[in-house]
């Protein structure tokens, strides 16, 4: 997110460089080796982890463009894509990935995490309007999220996702929306219907 690196006076030349090393010294780091590392954006010299996890931890990147996609489907255990990636958009994430896998010879599973807007209530076509005008997000909402008045229509919605390729949905709130009763309308209503 370029963007947010000039933010904080911290944008790169290459971020394809910086998101290769990074990569490769965290699941080094990640698996319990002592690290020495001199790359263009990362330096490392001797550095290891007090406290190592016990098992091997996935690492899933971030990523939205093709070259990035791509990275991520050479180096990552997994890929989270961000909020408002329509179902076409994942079928074209899983593409790329599976460029970059192929490029290494990585045949392990990738999975895939989308980010969906959510709204459920009678209100729901006026509030992801809304919600998505402030994302400035472009194109149709039925394509960018998942809503409906019922539990039921959130959860037919999101079955899309899942065809595309996307093994684990994160539904994403409205500002509005009070977490707590989100979350738990999520948990007992849409989950079972998704699982069922």
């Amino acid at each position: 997110m370029q963007e947010w690196m000039a933010q904080i006076g911290r944008r790169v030349e290459s971020p394809m460089t910086l998101l290769r090393e990074y990569t490769h010294c965290l699941r080094m780091l990640l698996d319990g080796n002592n690290v020495t590392f001199r790359g263009r954006y990362i330096h490392l010299d001797a550095v290891q982890l007090v406290f190592p996890p016990a098992g091997r931890l996935d690492l899933l990147v971030g990523a939205t463009g093709p070259r990035t996609l791509a990275l991520s489907g050479e180096l990552a255990d997994g890929t989270i894509l961000t909020g408002g990636t329509a179902p076409d958009g994942v079928r074209r994430a899983r593409q790329h990935i599976a460029e970059g896998a192929n490029r290494v010879g990585r045949n392990t599973p990738h999975p895939v995490v989308a980010f969906v807007p959510c709204v459920i209530g009678p209100d729901a076509t006026a509030v992801i309007a809304d919600e998505l005008r402030a994302w400035n997000s472009e194109g149709d909402p039925g394509d960018l999220a998942a809503f409906g008045s019922t539990s039921g229509d959130v959860a037919e919605q999101a079955f899309r996702w899942r065809e595309a390729g996307a093994d684990t949905i994160v539904f994403q709130p409205t500002a509005q929306a009070g977490p707590e009763h989100f979350v738990r309308r999520i948990a007992t209503e849409v989950q079972p219907l998704l699982s069922g």
